[in-house]
């Protein structure tokens, strides 16, 4: 049966001669597995349309799709958004790679979430379109955003009486307690900022570079506490070392 779906490309892996194995997350079935026959060849102008399949593409698709099967089939795509920037500026490319590796540990299972697709969207757009001082913190936002949609979302009881963030609780507490991941009073109310203010107000956080750092570090940690199957980021480095010169 064939479905219309827009989807995010995630990565490409050569098969065969011609053909390539594509993970996207798409709006209605999550992360999928898909054989794209013939892509890579060489049309009659000398090039191919493989290139419109880098990851973090936006499509819109036409799909087979089979339950139980391993391999699902696209007919045809197109690109739903084109970059205008991203490609262009290594910071926002090296905020592309991160959020996508991101999108991929943390959803490999084929369940419909189309709030996630959505949230990736709008974060990959935002990104191409706004001057570097309003996407510094994206990386961060996006991963308590999507730790939200997710089901473990951070529990914003942020007070003067309970200034510091448990990670395992997953909370704020009014006691630093190392064994259960607490966080600084500096970096918990910058979490608090994060969880309260929209995708366009994150200009307005007042936030150093070092802490930027820090606070990346911590919300990997908290997904790596309640999603204990993410690894370490490759990209993580490459975009602490990008964000550091900012």
């Amino acid at each position: 049966m064939l479905h219309q779906t827009p989807a995010i490309v995630l990565n490409t892996i050569k098969y065969g001669d011609t053909s390539l194995i594509l993970h996207l997350y798409t709006e209605l079935f999550g992360y999928q597995t898909y054989m794209l026959k013939g892509i890579r060849k060489v049309n009659k102008s000398g090039g191919s349309t493989s290139h419109l399949l880098l990851p973090g593409n936006i499509l819109d698709t036409v799909v087979q799709h089979q339950n139980q099967k391993n391999f699902q089939v696209i007919k045809e795509f197109h690109l739903r958004y084109v970059y205008q920037n991203t490609y262009k500026q290594i910071t926002k490319n090296s905020l592309l790679i991160f959020i996508i590796e991101l999108l991929a540990k943390c959803t490999q299972e084929p369940e419909s979430h189309p709030e996630v697709f959505y949230l990736t969207e709008q974060i990959l757009q935002h990104i191409d379109q706004q001057p570097l001082p309003e996407i510094l913190l994206t990386p961060q936002w996006y991963g308590l955003q999507l730790m939200s949609l997710l089901g473990f979302g951070v529990d914003d009881n942020h007070q003067p009486t309970t200034p510091y963030f448990n990670m395992r609780e997953g909370s704020f507490t009014n006691t630093f307690n190392d064994e259960q991941g607490s966080c600084s009073m500096q970096i918990s109310r910058l979490i608090h900022d994060l969880v309260t203010e929209p995708l366009g107000h994150l200009q307005s956080i007042d936030c150093t570079a070092n802490h930027r750092k820090e606070l990346l570090d911590k919300i990997l940690q908290y997904i790596q506490i309640h999603l204990p199957n993410v690894p370490t980021l490759k990209s993580l480095g490459v975009v602490q070392s990008v964000m550091a010169s900012v």
